[in-house]
Order: C-alpha cells, then structure tokens, then sequence
C-alpha cells in the first residue's frame, strides 16, 4: 500500500519535472524542432535514451 508521504512526494516530483519541462521548451523550442527534423540524429537519441533507460528498443 501507498504511503501517504509518499504519494506527496511524488506529486512534488511530479509538478517539478512538467515545470522544468515547460522551461526546457520555452529556451530550446526552435532547436528541438529542428533536431526533430532530422531522422538520424532522432534515431541517435532514441538509441542514447533506450541505454541510459536500461531498455531494448523494439525495433
């Protein structure tokens, strides 16, 4: 069963990471649109986030 604290603590967390999120989008917009553009360097990434997630893509 959840903890009380702990159900807080990770609505905390929660609200920090969509609010980082948001300022990342605002500072970065234009280069995640243009990164996203390009299929290679995305495939790069996806590998790079796949590894450090500890996950097999599936494909």
């Amino acid at each position: 069963m959840k903890e009380p604290d702990e159900i807080k603590i990770a609505w905390v967390i929660w609200t920090l990471l969509s609010f980082l999120n948001d300022i990342l989008w605002d500072r970065y917009e234009q280069e995640f649109l243009q990164l996203s553009a390009d299929s290679h360097k995305m495939q790069q990434l996806d590998w790079l986030v796949a590894y450090l997630k500890g996950y097999d893509l599936p494909f």
